[in-house]
């Protein structure tokens, strides 16, 4: 059942600024993720598909491990599966309007249990709209969810998942762009197969991210783009 956490999340003002990703819908079925003020302490322990998130605050070193499946990241207990072509709507929790950028979503093949050395490729993105508003702003009128569909060509396994929102208000600083990202296990069912590193996703004097907030406009990242 789709809930949202933010009432029971024993955070701090500052904490709430951001959102997480609270439950996925494949094809009409519906996986509970890890929720940080909760699964931790449910005896017996729940299986969850989502990878463990420290919370709702965003990943500011760009440059760092987190910024593959956020700050100490572990593996989920359980799979979700998903047909080749799957419709996959994403449910965060309230996302705030001021924090405006672009949504992003990956697929790699399980070869490790460590996020930073996971090969990820591409398979959405939304950025800015026609009419000025952000990808964000359109997450928010569809109360507070993405969807995404899974491609027709992969080959059938075992892939992660990786949700990011990049948040710009602050992006005319260094360090001040604010990525709010997890993963999760997904087994898909399908056929051709395709791959490209993660490694290097963002450094920290990249222009485009300057670009996006200051001027309305800009590409979404070249090293991740499709």
């Amino acid at each position: 059942m789709k809930s949202s956490i933010l009432a029971a999340l024993g955070f701090t003002g500052a904490a709430l600024a951001h959102g997480i990703v609270s439950e996925i819908c494949i094809d009409g079925k519906f996986y509970d993720l890890y929720d940080p003020s909760n699964t931790p302490y449910v005896q017996p322990k729940l299986d969850v598909v989502g990878w463990t998130v420290p919370g709702p605050s965003p990943v500011m070193d760009v440059e760092s491990a987190a910024i593959a499946c956020n700050d100490g990241s572990q593996s989920a207990t359980m799979y979700a599966h998903a047909d080749a072509g799957a419709e996959v709507t994403l449910f965060w929790t309230k996302w705030p309007a001021s924090h405006q950028g672009p949504i992003m979503t990956y697929l790699a093949g399980v070869s490790t249990e460590d996020p930073t050395k996971l090969d990820f490729f591409k398979i959405n993105h939304s950025g800015l709209n026609s009419d000025g508003t952000w990808a964000t702003d359109t997450l928010i009128k569809n109360n507070n969810s993405y969807t995404v569909h899974i491609p027709k060509d992969l080959l059938a396994g075992h892939y992660v998942l990786r949700h990011e929102i990049l948040a710009l208000q602050d992006a005319n600083v260094t360090s001040g762009a604010q990525v709010s990202c997890l993963c999760l296990p997904i087994h898909i069912c399908a056929r051709l197969k395709r791959s490209s590193v993660l490694s290097s996703l963002y450094q920290l004097g990249d222009f485009w991210i300057w670009s996006c907030r200051a001027h309305g406009h800009g590409p979404i990242p070249r090293r991740i783009q499709a």
